[in-house]
């Protein structure tokens, strides 16, 4: 990137000469003319610079408009699923359309996956599966005593059920289902769901996450121009979104 940019001024001043400049010398007798001068280099010299630099230039910046503008794009449309998925599973009245994904039956969870991957139908489809993977996780909180309906131990978090959609080779920042939540994937979240002894309960009692991952592949050799960019060479980079909501 610290090339590119170097470049791109060096461009610039290469354009900026190339207009003509004139500096002022006096000879003898106190007589002026102008002097036709590009910092001591030759007129050929600097056209010869000016292409190369041109022909290296250009094609950087036209990559990077066409890879930045896609990658920019696919972070929206994952925000959008994940937005979308999140507002699904909130702790609300079934009438309205929220899915309790424990309680769910296998048809009620379809329906939502479905959704989900429709929402993402630009980038999540059937025949690139394995270049996403949608995971909705519900996580139930410390209830400060085990309840023996529930297969968890109800004294710790846990994530209670996890459903997924797509064949890309990740797996859910926060843990997976039976466990107890990644602490550190759930930084402004996790204390809510820990029991607070003076309400004798937690502030919330379960907690739904959805996270969307795609994997990122440069559609132009713009990596093999600038190293680590977009954290990426030409195998790609994952994108992860993720949204959580009481």
């Amino acid at each position: 990137m610290v090339l590119m940019v170097i470049l791109l001024l060096r461009l610039v001043t290469l354009i900026s000469l190339n207009h003509r400049r004139f500096i002022i010398v006096r000879n003898k007798d106190m007589s002026c003319h102008f002097r036709h001068r590009v910092f001591g280099l030759p007129s050929g010299s600097v056209t010869v610079e000016f292409a190369i630099i041109v022909a290296f230039i250009l094609p950087v910046l036209i990559f990077g408009i066409i890879d930045l503008g896609k990658f920019v794009w696919v972070r929206q449309v994952t925000t959008e699923v994940s937005r979308l998925g999140g507002g699904k599973i909130f702790a609300r009245e079934k009438k309205y359309g929220y899915i309790d994904i424990y309680d769910a039956n296998d048809t009620k969870n379809e329906i939502l996956l479905n959704l989900l991957e429709n929402a993402g139908s630009p980038i999540l489809r059937n025949d690139n599966k394995d270049k996403w993977k949608i995971i909705v996780s519900q996580i139930t909180a410390e209830k400060g005593s085990n309840i023996p309906s529930t297969p968890w131990d109800d004294q710790n978090m846990c994530i209670s059920k996890q459903i997924h959609r797509g064949e890309l080779d990740v797996n859910s920042a926060i843990g997976r289902q039976g466990e107890e939540p990644n602490e550190a994937a759930l930084p402004h979240i996790y204390n809510h769901l820990k029991f607070d002894t003076v309400n004798n309960r937690a502030d919330k009692s379960e907690l739904g996450v959805v996270e969307v991952f795609y994997k990122y592949e440069p559609i132009t050799p713009l990596p093999n121009f600038i190293e680590g960019i977009l954290q990426m060479d030409g195998s790609g980079v994952i994108i992860r979104n993720c949204k959580a909501f009481f």
